[in-house]
Protein backbone atom coordinates (compact mmCIF):
# COMPACT_ATOMS: atom_id res chain seq x y z
CA UNK A 1 0.00 0.00 0.00
CA UNK A 2 1.38 3.33 -1.07
CA UNK A 3 1.73 5.60 1.89
CA UNK A 4 0.53 9.66 1.12
CA UNK A 5 2.73 12.29 2.77
CA UNK A 6 -0.24 14.37 2.45
CA UNK A 7 -3.56 14.60 3.66
CA UNK A 8 -5.21 13.93 0.61
CA UNK A 9 -4.58 13.66 -3.45
CA UNK A 10 -8.37 13.08 -3.89
CA UNK A 11 -7.71 16.50 -6.68
CA UNK A 12 -5.05 15.12 -8.64
CA UNK A 13 -3.14 16.94 -10.87
CA UNK A 14 -0.49 17.26 -13.39
CA UNK A 15 2.29 19.64 -13.70
CA UNK A 16 0.69 23.39 -15.10
CA UNK A 17 1.86 26.68 -14.64
CA UNK A 18 -1.22 29.24 -13.08
CA UNK A 19 0.02 32.10 -14.65
CA UNK A 20 -0.02 30.52 -18.18
CA UNK A 21 -3.23 29.69 -17.24
CA UNK A 22 -4.49 33.41 -16.40
CA UNK A 23 -3.03 35.31 -18.89
CA UNK A 24 -5.21 34.05 -21.98
CA UNK A 25 -5.66 37.88 -23.11
CA UNK A 26 -1.57 36.85 -24.17
CA UNK A 27 -2.19 34.21 -26.20
CA UNK A 28 -4.09 36.14 -29.01
CA UNK A 29 -5.42 39.36 -29.30
CA UNK A 30 -5.99 41.57 -32.88
CA UNK A 31 -7.45 44.91 -34.26
CA UNK A 32 -10.62 44.79 -35.91
CA UNK A 33 -10.64 45.10 -39.47
CA UNK A 34 -14.43 45.15 -39.32
CA UNK A 35 -17.71 43.11 -37.66
CA UNK A 36 -21.22 42.91 -39.02
CA UNK A 37 -24.18 41.64 -37.23
CA UNK A 38 -26.38 39.48 -38.80
CA UNK A 39 -30.02 38.91 -38.39
CA UNK A 40 -29.55 35.44 -37.45
CA UNK A 41 -27.74 36.61 -34.39
CA UNK A 42 -24.31 35.66 -35.28
CA UNK A 43 -21.60 38.15 -35.32
CA UNK A 44 -19.25 37.72 -38.17
CA UNK A 45 -15.47 39.78 -37.50
CA UNK A 46 -12.84 39.75 -39.59
CA UNK A 47 -9.59 40.56 -37.59
CA UNK A 48 -6.33 41.59 -38.86
CA UNK A 49 -3.73 38.98 -36.67
CA UNK A 50 -5.64 35.65 -37.16
CA UNK A 51 -7.00 33.34 -35.01
CA UNK A 52 -4.69 29.63 -34.53
CA UNK A 53 -6.76 26.91 -35.38
CA UNK A 54 -6.18 25.26 -32.00
CA UNK A 55 -7.70 28.35 -30.15
CA UNK A 56 -11.36 27.66 -32.23
CA UNK A 57 -11.03 24.10 -31.45
CA UNK A 58 -10.64 24.72 -27.64
CA UNK A 59 -14.13 26.87 -27.41
CA UNK A 60 -13.03 30.04 -26.60
CA UNK A 61 -15.01 33.55 -26.17
CA UNK A 62 -13.55 36.82 -27.33
CA UNK A 63 -14.24 40.60 -25.81
CA UNK A 64 -14.21 43.63 -27.12
CA UNK A 65 -12.16 46.84 -26.50
CA UNK A 66 -12.45 50.25 -27.27
CA UNK A 67 -15.81 49.95 -29.13
CA UNK A 68 -18.32 46.78 -30.77
CA UNK A 69 -21.05 45.11 -29.66
CA UNK A 70 -20.05 44.39 -26.30
CA UNK A 71 -20.43 41.55 -24.10
CA UNK A 72 -18.38 38.30 -24.71
CA UNK A 73 -18.86 36.00 -27.74
CA UNK A 74 -18.10 32.24 -28.43
CA UNK A 75 -15.75 31.71 -31.74
CA UNK A 76 -18.08 29.09 -33.24
CA UNK A 77 -15.99 28.87 -36.68
CA UNK A 78 -13.18 30.88 -38.40
CA UNK A 79 -12.11 30.24 -42.37
CA UNK A 80 -9.60 28.35 -43.30
CA UNK A 81 -7.24 31.67 -42.97
CA UNK A 82 -8.74 32.21 -39.43
CA UNK A 83 -8.90 35.84 -39.93
CA UNK A 84 -13.06 35.84 -40.45
CA UNK A 85 -14.51 35.02 -37.47
CA UNK A 86 -18.08 33.70 -37.18
CA UNK A 87 -19.31 34.22 -33.51
CA UNK A 88 -22.54 33.94 -31.41
CA UNK A 89 -23.56 35.16 -28.18
CA UNK A 90 -26.18 33.30 -25.64
CA UNK A 91 -28.29 36.29 -24.79
CA UNK A 92 -28.91 36.30 -28.78
CA UNK A 93 -29.20 39.97 -28.81
CA UNK A 94 -27.32 42.38 -31.32
CA UNK A 95 -25.84 44.04 -28.62
CA UNK A 96 -24.74 43.83 -24.76
CA UNK A 97 -25.40 46.59 -21.81
CA UNK A 98 -21.77 45.85 -20.55
CA UNK A 99 -18.40 45.33 -22.10
CA UNK A 100 -15.79 43.82 -20.39
CA UNK A 101 -12.20 45.58 -19.53
CA UNK A 102 -9.27 44.18 -18.83
CA UNK A 103 -8.36 42.89 -15.13
CA UNK A 104 -6.87 45.78 -13.00
CA UNK A 105 -4.02 43.36 -12.43
CA UNK A 106 -2.75 40.69 -14.04
CA UNK A 107 -4.11 36.96 -13.12
CA UNK A 108 -7.12 38.64 -11.98
CA UNK A 109 -10.68 38.92 -13.18
CA UNK A 110 -11.80 40.97 -15.68
CA UNK A 111 -14.21 44.00 -14.86
CA UNK A 112 -17.30 44.31 -16.27
CA UNK A 113 -18.39 47.84 -16.85
CA UNK A 114 -21.82 49.75 -17.85
CA UNK A 115 -21.78 50.74 -21.84
CA UNK A 116 -22.06 54.42 -22.56
CA UNK A 117 -24.79 55.41 -24.56
CA UNK A 118 -23.98 56.79 -28.10
CA UNK A 119 -25.82 59.83 -28.76
CA UNK A 120 -27.53 58.24 -31.72
CA UNK A 121 -28.71 55.31 -29.75
CA UNK A 122 -27.20 51.78 -30.04
CA UNK A 123 -23.68 51.01 -31.15
CA UNK A 124 -23.79 50.22 -34.76
CA UNK A 125 -24.22 47.39 -35.99
CA UNK A 126 -21.51 46.65 -38.52
CA UNK A 127 -18.00 48.67 -38.61
CA UNK A 128 -14.78 48.91 -41.33
CA UNK A 129 -11.82 50.26 -40.83
CA UNK A 130 -11.11 52.71 -43.00
CA UNK A 131 -7.68 53.52 -43.96
CA UNK A 132 -7.92 57.30 -44.95
CA UNK A 133 -8.29 57.92 -41.25
CA UNK A 134 -6.77 57.61 -37.96
CA UNK A 135 -6.46 53.60 -37.24
CA UNK A 136 -9.90 52.88 -35.62
CA UNK A 137 -8.99 51.72 -31.91
CA UNK A 138 -11.53 48.39 -31.73
CA UNK A 139 -9.63 45.11 -30.95
CA UNK A 140 -10.50 41.78 -29.28
CA UNK A 141 -8.86 39.45 -27.26
CA UNK A 142 -9.60 36.33 -25.54
CA UNK A 143 -11.26 36.10 -22.61
CA UNK A 144 -9.49 35.37 -19.63
CA UNK A 145 -10.73 32.63 -17.12
CA UNK A 146 -12.56 33.74 -14.13
CA UNK A 147 -11.09 33.97 -10.86
CA UNK A 148 -12.61 32.26 -8.27
CA UNK A 149 -11.17 32.53 -4.63
CA UNK A 150 -12.87 29.53 -2.67
CA UNK A 151 -13.54 28.63 0.80
CA UNK A 152 -15.50 26.47 3.09
CA UNK A 153 -16.80 26.36 6.52
CA UNK A 154 -17.55 22.89 8.13
CA UNK A 155 -19.74 22.81 10.36
CA UNK A 156 -19.19 19.58 11.74
CA UNK A 157 -18.07 16.34 11.15
CA UNK A 158 -20.39 13.52 12.48
CA UNK A 159 -18.91 10.19 11.88
CA UNK A 160 -15.94 7.98 10.54
CA UNK A 161 -16.90 5.06 9.09
CA UNK A 162 -13.35 2.98 8.85
CA UNK A 163 -15.02 0.27 7.33
CA UNK A 164 -16.70 2.11 4.39
CA UNK A 165 -13.84 4.69 4.08
CA UNK A 166 -16.38 7.44 4.82
CA UNK A 167 -16.76 10.47 6.52
CA UNK A 168 -20.59 12.15 7.23
CA UNK A 169 -20.34 16.38 7.27
CA UNK A 170 -21.88 19.43 6.91
CA UNK A 171 -20.63 22.12 4.75
CA UNK A 172 -20.63 25.29 3.63
CA UNK A 173 -18.42 26.47 0.42
CA UNK A 174 -17.94 29.94 -1.25
CA UNK A 175 -16.92 30.78 -4.67
CA UNK A 176 -16.12 34.40 -4.65
CA UNK A 177 -15.30 35.87 -8.58
CA UNK A 178 -13.51 39.45 -6.99
CA UNK A 179 -13.72 42.76 -8.48
CA UNK A 180 -15.71 41.21 -10.95
CA UNK A 181 -18.03 44.88 -12.02
CA UNK A 182 -17.94 47.71 -11.46
CA UNK A 183 -20.47 48.96 -8.24
CA UNK A 184 -23.11 50.71 -11.20
CA UNK A 185 -23.25 47.54 -13.09
CA UNK A 186 -26.75 45.78 -12.10
CA UNK A 187 -26.08 42.20 -10.69
CA UNK A 188 -28.19 40.59 -13.92
CA UNK A 189 -25.01 41.22 -16.02
CA UNK A 190 -22.85 39.44 -13.75
CA UNK A 191 -25.40 36.56 -14.29
CA UNK A 192 -25.84 36.85 -17.97
CA UNK A 193 -21.66 36.86 -18.21
CA UNK A 194 -21.58 33.66 -16.22
CA UNK A 195 -24.35 32.12 -17.60
CA UNK A 196 -22.23 32.88 -21.18
CA UNK A 197 -19.74 30.44 -19.67
CA UNK A 198 -22.25 27.96 -18.34
CA UNK A 199 -21.50 28.78 -14.84
CA UNK A 200 -23.52 28.13 -11.87
CA UNK A 201 -23.97 26.08 -8.66
CA UNK A 202 -25.41 23.58 -10.70
CA UNK A 203 -21.61 23.07 -12.13
CA UNK A 204 -20.00 23.22 -8.64
CA UNK A 205 -19.52 19.35 -6.77
CA UNK A 206 -18.11 17.57 -4.23
CA UNK A 207 -15.47 14.94 -6.31
CA UNK A 208 -15.76 12.78 -3.60
CA UNK A 209 -19.31 13.24 -2.76
CA UNK A 210 -20.85 9.10 -2.02
CA UNK A 211 -24.17 10.48 -0.91
CA UNK A 212 -26.04 13.87 0.20
CA UNK A 213 -28.88 14.07 2.97
CA UNK A 214 -31.83 16.34 2.08
CA UNK A 215 -31.31 19.40 -0.44
CA UNK A 216 -28.47 20.94 -1.70
CA UNK A 217 -29.01 24.73 -0.69
CA UNK A 218 -27.70 26.83 -3.45
CA UNK A 219 -27.59 30.56 -3.66
CA UNK A 220 -25.54 33.75 -4.59
CA UNK A 221 -24.32 37.43 -3.20
CA UNK A 222 -23.82 40.64 -5.04
CA UNK A 223 -21.64 42.75 -2.83
CA UNK A 224 -18.91 45.56 -2.68
CA UNK A 225 -15.72 44.18 -2.99
CA UNK A 226 -13.31 44.47 0.28
CA UNK A 227 -10.75 46.66 -0.69
CA UNK A 228 -12.41 48.98 -3.21
CA UNK A 229 -15.65 49.70 -1.83
CA UNK A 230 -17.69 52.18 -3.68
CA UNK A 231 -16.10 51.16 -6.91
CA UNK A 232 -16.00 47.39 -7.66
CA UNK A 233 -18.15 44.61 -6.64
CA UNK A 234 -18.10 40.90 -5.57
CA UNK A 235 -19.99 38.13 -6.67
CA UNK A 236 -20.31 34.96 -5.01
CA UNK A 237 -22.12 31.15 -5.33
CA UNK A 238 -22.89 29.27 -2.48
CA UNK A 239 -23.62 25.94 -1.34
CA UNK A 240 -24.38 24.00 1.83
CA UNK A 241 -25.43 20.43 1.99
CA UNK A 242 -24.81 17.43 4.75
CA UNK A 243 -23.29 14.36 2.98
CA UNK A 244 -21.12 11.38 3.43
CA UNK A 245 -17.58 11.78 1.82
CA UNK A 246 -15.37 9.13 0.52
CA UNK A 247 -11.92 9.11 1.91
CA UNK A 248 -9.04 6.79 1.58
CA UNK A 249 -8.38 6.53 5.55
CA UNK A 250 -4.69 5.35 6.38
CA UNK A 251 -5.36 2.53 9.19
CA UNK A 252 -1.60 0.97 9.35
CA UNK A 253 -0.93 2.73 12.85
CA UNK A 254 -4.07 2.03 14.44
CA UNK A 255 -5.00 3.31 17.16
CA UNK A 256 -2.42 5.81 16.89
CA UNK A 257 -3.35 7.00 13.41
CA UNK A 258 -3.48 10.38 12.16
CA UNK A 259 -6.84 11.05 9.16
CA UNK A 260 -7.42 13.81 6.93
CA UNK A 261 -10.29 14.34 5.90
CA UNK A 262 -10.67 16.09 2.66
CA UNK A 263 -13.40 17.41 0.51
CA UNK A 264 -12.46 18.20 -2.91
CA UNK A 265 -14.69 21.16 -4.61
CA UNK A 266 -14.52 21.12 -8.41
CA UNK A 267 -15.86 22.93 -11.48
CA UNK A 268 -17.50 21.34 -14.30
CA UNK A 269 -16.07 24.17 -16.70
CA UNK A 270 -12.72 23.87 -17.82
CA UNK A 271 -9.32 26.43 -16.54
CA UNK A 272 -10.04 28.13 -19.70
CA UNK A 273 -12.95 29.20 -18.34
CA UNK A 274 -12.56 29.44 -14.91
CA UNK A 275 -9.35 29.10 -12.21
CA UNK A 276 -9.74 28.55 -8.17
CA UNK A 277 -7.50 29.86 -5.66
CA UNK A 278 -7.73 29.52 -1.83
CA UNK A 279 -9.61 32.70 -0.48
CA UNK A 280 -6.43 33.38 2.45
CA UNK A 281 -8.66 36.97 2.85
CA UNK A 282 -11.49 35.12 4.60
CA UNK A 283 -10.08 32.06 5.41
CA UNK A 284 -11.70 28.39 5.92
CA UNK A 285 -12.47 27.66 9.50
CA UNK A 286 -13.74 24.39 11.21
CA UNK A 287 -16.13 24.99 13.84
CA UNK A 288 -13.96 22.84 16.23
CA UNK A 289 -16.55 23.67 19.53
CA UNK A 290 -19.53 21.44 17.74
CA UNK A 291 -17.26 18.69 16.60
CA UNK A 292 -19.80 15.45 17.40
CA UNK A 293 -16.64 13.11 17.52
CA UNK A 294 -14.13 15.35 19.78
CA UNK A 295 -14.75 12.07 22.01
CA UNK A 296 -12.72 10.21 19.92
CA UNK A 297 -10.23 12.49 17.79
CA UNK A 298 -8.03 15.46 19.11
CA UNK A 299 -8.33 17.72 16.23
CA UNK A 300 -4.74 18.84 14.78
CA UNK A 301 -5.46 21.77 12.86
CA UNK A 302 -7.82 22.93 15.55
CA UNK A 303 -9.83 26.06 13.69
CA UNK A 304 -7.97 25.81 10.31
CA UNK A 305 -8.72 24.38 7.27
CA UNK A 306 -6.19 23.68 4.88
CA UNK A 307 -6.67 24.56 1.46
CA UNK A 308 -5.04 22.97 -1.84
CA UNK A 309 -5.64 23.85 -5.09
CA UNK A 310 -5.35 21.52 -8.33
CA UNK A 311 -6.27 20.55 -11.47
CA UNK A 312 -7.31 17.44 -13.13
CA UNK A 313 -5.03 15.29 -15.72
CA UNK A 314 -6.21 16.32 -19.21
CA UNK A 315 -5.69 12.61 -19.73
CA UNK A 316 -8.82 11.69 -17.58
CA UNK A 317 -11.00 14.54 -20.13
CA UNK A 318 -12.49 13.00 -23.52
CA UNK A 319 -11.58 16.25 -24.93
CA UNK A 320 -8.15 16.44 -23.14
CA UNK A 321 -9.56 19.45 -21.00
CA UNK A 322 -8.37 20.53 -17.64
CA UNK A 323 -10.69 21.30 -14.69
CA UNK A 324 -10.10 23.23 -11.46
CA UNK A 325 -10.02 21.85 -8.30
CA UNK A 326 -9.61 22.48 -4.59
CA UNK A 327 -8.99 19.89 -1.56
CA UNK A 328 -10.08 21.14 1.73
CA UNK A 329 -8.41 19.16 4.21
CA UNK A 330 -8.96 18.61 8.17
CA UNK A 331 -6.80 16.61 10.13
CA UNK A 332 -7.83 14.52 13.25
CA UNK A 333 -5.65 12.21 15.43
CA UNK A 334 -7.36 9.29 16.95
CA UNK A 335 -7.43 9.57 20.84
CA UNK A 336 -5.82 5.44 21.67
CA UNK A 337 -6.67 5.71 25.30
CA UNK A 338 -10.06 3.07 24.82
CA UNK A 339 -7.50 0.53 22.41
CA UNK A 340 -4.99 0.71 24.66
CA UNK A 341 -7.12 0.13 27.96
CA UNK A 342 -9.31 -2.38 26.67
CA UNK A 343 -7.01 -4.21 24.11
CA UNK A 344 -3.35 -3.90 24.23
CA UNK A 345 -3.32 -3.89 27.95
CA UNK A 346 -5.23 -7.24 28.57
CA UNK A 347 -3.49 -8.77 25.97
CA UNK A 348 -0.31 -8.33 27.31
CA UNK A 349 -1.17 -9.60 30.89
CA UNK A 350 -2.73 -12.90 29.23
CA UNK A 351 0.65 -12.95 27.32
CA UNK A 352 2.50 -12.84 30.39
CA UNK A 353 0.81 -14.96 32.42
CA UNK A 354 1.39 -17.64 30.20
CA UNK A 355 5.32 -17.63 31.52
CA UNK A 356 2.91 -18.85 34.75
CA UNK A 357 3.34 -22.33 33.33
CA UNK A 358 6.82 -22.25 34.07
CA UNK A 359 6.13 -22.56 37.69
CA UNK A 360 7.84 -25.13 39.67
CA UNK A 361 5.98 -27.31 42.66
CA UNK A 362 9.50 -27.86 44.80
CA UNK A 363 13.21 -26.85 44.30
CA UNK A 364 14.18 -27.18 40.51
CA UNK A 365 11.04 -29.36 39.96
CA UNK A 366 8.72 -28.08 37.35
CA UNK A 367 4.63 -28.65 37.64
CA UNK A 368 3.18 -31.38 35.83
CA UNK A 369 3.14 -31.01 31.96
CA UNK A 370 -0.33 -31.85 32.35
CA UNK A 371 -1.49 -28.35 34.70
CA UNK A 372 1.63 -26.71 32.49
CA UNK A 373 -0.35 -27.42 28.98
CA UNK A 374 -4.06 -26.54 30.96
CA UNK A 375 -2.68 -23.27 32.16
CA UNK A 376 -1.59 -22.62 28.34
CA UNK A 377 -4.35 -23.65 26.71
CA UNK A 378 -6.60 -21.78 29.13
CA UNK A 379 -5.16 -18.20 28.54
CA UNK A 380 -4.78 -19.06 25.03
CA UNK A 381 -8.58 -20.07 24.57
CA UNK A 382 -9.30 -16.78 26.86
CA UNK A 383 -7.34 -14.40 24.27
CA UNK A 384 -8.80 -16.01 21.04
CA UNK A 385 -11.98 -15.79 22.74
CA UNK A 386 -11.08 -12.10 24.04
CA UNK A 387 -10.21 -11.38 20.23
CA UNK A 388 -13.32 -12.22 18.69
CA UNK A 389 -15.38 -10.04 21.70
CA UNK A 390 -13.43 -6.80 20.83
CA UNK A 391 -13.62 -7.52 16.68
CA UNK A 392 -16.42 -5.03 16.48
CA UNK A 393 -14.40 -2.54 17.72
CA UNK A 394 -11.67 -2.91 15.45
CA UNK A 395 -11.32 -1.53 11.76
CA UNK A 396 -12.36 -4.42 9.32
CA UNK A 397 -9.97 -3.90 6.55
CA UNK A 398 -7.85 -6.54 4.14
CA UNK A 399 -4.68 -5.41 5.52
CA UNK A 400 -3.42 -5.52 9.11
CA UNK A 401 -3.08 -2.76 11.51
CA UNK A 402 -0.59 -1.72 14.20
CA UNK A 403 -3.08 -3.40 17.03
CA UNK A 404 -3.22 -6.46 14.80
CA UNK A 405 0.05 -6.60 14.82
CA UNK A 406 0.66 -6.37 18.33
CA UNK A 407 -2.56 -8.97 19.35
CA UNK A 408 -0.85 -11.56 16.31
CA UNK A 409 2.47 -11.35 17.82
CA UNK A 410 1.38 -11.52 21.48
CA UNK A 411 -0.97 -14.72 20.31
CA UNK A 412 2.29 -16.10 18.60
CA UNK A 413 4.28 -15.79 22.06
CA UNK A 414 1.29 -17.49 23.72
CA UNK A 415 1.34 -20.71 21.12
CA UNK A 416 5.21 -21.18 21.66
CA UNK A 417 5.04 -21.10 24.93
CA UNK A 418 1.96 -23.81 25.03
CA UNK A 419 4.22 -25.95 22.46
CA UNK A 420 7.36 -25.37 24.66
CA UNK A 421 5.05 -26.76 27.22
CA UNK A 422 3.95 -29.96 25.61
CA UNK A 423 7.25 -30.87 23.46
CA UNK A 424 10.07 -29.57 26.16
CA UNK A 425 9.26 -32.35 28.77
CA UNK A 426 9.25 -35.23 26.37
CA UNK A 427 12.60 -34.15 24.81
CA UNK A 428 13.73 -34.11 27.95
CA UNK A 429 12.62 -37.63 29.19
CA UNK A 430 15.69 -39.17 27.29
CA UNK A 431 17.96 -36.65 29.51
CA UNK A 432 19.56 -38.56 32.63
CA UNK A 433 20.39 -35.32 34.11
CA UNK A 434 17.19 -33.39 35.68
CA UNK A 435 19.09 -30.87 36.92
CA UNK A 436 20.76 -30.25 32.92
CA UNK A 437 16.74 -30.35 31.78
CA UNK A 438 15.82 -27.84 34.18
CA UNK A 439 18.64 -25.25 33.46
CA UNK A 440 18.14 -25.40 29.84
CA UNK A 441 14.55 -24.54 29.97
CA UNK A 442 15.25 -22.05 32.36
CA UNK A 443 17.84 -20.51 29.62
CA UNK A 444 14.32 -21.01 27.61
CA UNK A 445 11.79 -19.39 29.29
CA UNK A 446 13.88 -16.06 29.98
CA UNK A 447 14.91 -15.73 26.26
CA UNK A 448 11.05 -15.99 25.49
CA UNK A 449 10.33 -13.47 28.49
CA UNK A 450 13.06 -11.24 27.19
CA UNK A 451 12.00 -11.16 23.42
CA UNK A 452 7.93 -10.44 23.91
CA UNK A 453 9.64 -8.07 26.62
CA UNK A 454 11.47 -6.40 24.06
CA UNK A 455 8.83 -6.63 21.34
CA UNK A 456 6.57 -4.48 23.66
CA UNK A 457 9.08 -1.91 24.22
CA UNK A 458 10.02 -1.98 20.40
CA UNK A 459 6.58 -1.56 19.70
CA UNK A 460 5.91 1.56 21.91
CA UNK A 461 9.21 2.70 20.38
CA UNK A 462 8.12 2.25 17.05
CA UNK A 463 4.68 3.67 17.39
CA UNK A 464 5.93 7.18 19.07
CA UNK A 465 8.70 7.65 16.12
CA UNK A 466 5.97 6.77 13.41
CA UNK A 467 3.67 9.57 16.06
CA UNK A 468 6.67 12.00 16.12
CA UNK A 469 6.97 11.88 12.19
CA UNK A 470 3.25 12.63 11.55
CA UNK A 471 3.26 14.94 13.78
CA UNK A 472 6.41 16.71 11.99
CA UNK A 473 4.31 16.56 8.50
CA UNK A 474 0.88 17.90 10.10
CA UNK A 475 3.05 20.92 11.73
CA UNK A 476 4.33 21.54 8.71
CA UNK A 477 1.67 21.79 6.64
CA UNK A 478 -0.16 23.78 9.72
CA UNK A 479 3.13 26.63 9.39
CA UNK A 480 2.84 26.87 5.91
CA UNK A 481 -0.80 27.73 6.16
CA UNK A 482 -0.39 30.14 9.08
CA UNK A 483 1.59 32.00 6.91
CA UNK A 484 0.15 32.65 4.13
CA UNK A 485 -2.74 33.97 6.23
CA UNK A 486 -0.49 35.68 8.27
CA UNK A 487 0.52 37.43 4.53
CA UNK A 488 -3.19 38.09 3.82
CA UNK A 489 -3.69 40.17 6.94
CA UNK A 490 -1.01 41.91 7.16
CA UNK A 491 -0.64 42.67 3.66
CA UNK A 492 -4.44 42.79 2.41
CA UNK A 493 -4.36 44.82 -0.61
CA UNK A 494 -1.35 42.95 -1.90
CA UNK A 495 -2.14 41.32 -4.94
CA UNK A 496 -1.75 37.48 -5.51
CA UNK A 497 0.94 37.36 -6.95
CA UNK A 498 2.53 39.49 -4.76
CA UNK A 499 1.54 37.34 -2.26
CA UNK A 500 2.95 34.44 -2.95
CA UNK A 501 6.36 36.30 -3.26
CA UNK A 502 6.13 37.29 0.09
CA UNK A 503 5.09 33.78 1.66
CA UNK A 504 8.00 31.84 -0.02
CA UNK A 505 10.27 34.11 1.09
CA UNK A 506 9.01 34.27 4.48
CA UNK A 507 8.89 29.64 4.45
CA UNK A 508 12.55 30.09 3.27
CA UNK A 509 13.62 32.12 5.42
CA UNK A 510 11.89 29.87 8.24
CA UNK A 511 13.01 26.76 6.45
CA UNK A 512 9.97 25.59 5.54
CA UNK A 513 9.26 23.88 2.67
CA UNK A 514 8.01 25.71 -0.31
CA UNK A 515 4.18 25.71 -0.76
CA UNK A 516 2.52 24.14 -3.93
CA UNK A 517 0.23 26.91 -4.94
CA UNK A 518 -0.71 24.89 -7.90
CA UNK A 519 -1.26 21.18 -6.66
CA UNK A 520 1.34 18.99 -8.89
CA UNK A 521 2.22 15.03 -9.10
CA UNK A 522 5.70 15.30 -7.72
CA UNK A 523 5.26 16.15 -3.45
CA UNK A 524 7.60 17.45 -1.35
CA UNK A 525 9.25 15.75 1.54
CA UNK A 526 8.05 17.53 4.92
CA UNK A 527 9.24 14.72 7.01
CA UNK A 528 11.97 17.08 8.17
CA UNK A 529 12.85 18.20 11.95
CA UNK A 530 9.36 19.06 14.48
CA UNK A 531 8.62 22.38 13.04
CA UNK A 532 5.89 23.70 15.88
CA UNK A 533 3.87 26.54 16.05
CA UNK A 534 5.13 29.63 13.41
CA UNK A 535 6.54 32.27 15.75
CA UNK A 536 4.24 35.00 14.96
CA UNK A 537 6.72 38.37 15.42
CA UNK A 538 9.66 36.52 13.42
CA UNK A 539 7.02 35.57 10.54
CA UNK A 540 6.02 39.66 10.58
CA UNK A 541 9.99 40.64 10.58
CA UNK A 542 10.47 38.54 7.13
CA UNK A 543 7.52 39.70 6.03
CA UNK A 544 8.72 43.52 6.37
CA UNK A 545 11.49 42.88 5.17
CA UNK A 546 10.53 41.44 1.76
CA UNK A 547 8.15 44.15 1.23
CA UNK A 548 11.09 46.81 2.57
CA UNK A 549 13.44 45.46 0.05
CA UNK A 550 10.99 45.08 -2.90
CA UNK A 551 8.31 47.33 -2.39
CA UNK A 552 8.37 48.77 -6.44
CA UNK A 553 7.30 45.30 -6.87
CA UNK A 554 4.33 44.72 -4.61
CA UNK A 555 0.95 45.04 -6.83
CA UNK A 556 -2.63 45.85 -5.39
CA UNK A 557 -5.48 44.55 -6.15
Amino acid sequence: MRKRRHPSKVCAAATINEEDVAKRDDVWHSDVVGYELRSSGFLVVTVQRCIPPDLVMSNVFIYFRGGGPGGVWWVSHANTTGCVLTCTSKSKLPHSEWDVTPPLVDGENIVLRQRTKLPEGDPPSSFTADASVPPATISCAILPPLVSYCRTTVFNVFEINTVLQTFRADAFFELRFRTIAASDVPQASVVDLLDSLYINTSVVECLNTASVEGDVQSWSSYTPSTHHKGTLMDYCLKLRFKGCFSEMLELWPFPFDTQGLTMSLTINRPTSYVVFRSNDDFPSVFLVNRFAISNLFHVVTAEHVLPRVGVSDPAESSQGYRYSCIDFTVILQRKPGYYVSNVMVPITILTYLGFLSFGIESFRTRMATSNRISISVTLLLTAVAYKFAIAGALPQISYLTSLDWYVTMSSVVMVVVTVENAVFPWLCVTTADDDVCFDTEQTVMWTMFVLFTGGVVGSVVVMWWASVRRRNVNDTLVAQHQVRLLAAKDYPTACYKSRRAMVDHVLAKMNLPRLEWVHQKTNHDTSGPYVGHVSTETAKAHLAAFVAADDRNICEQ
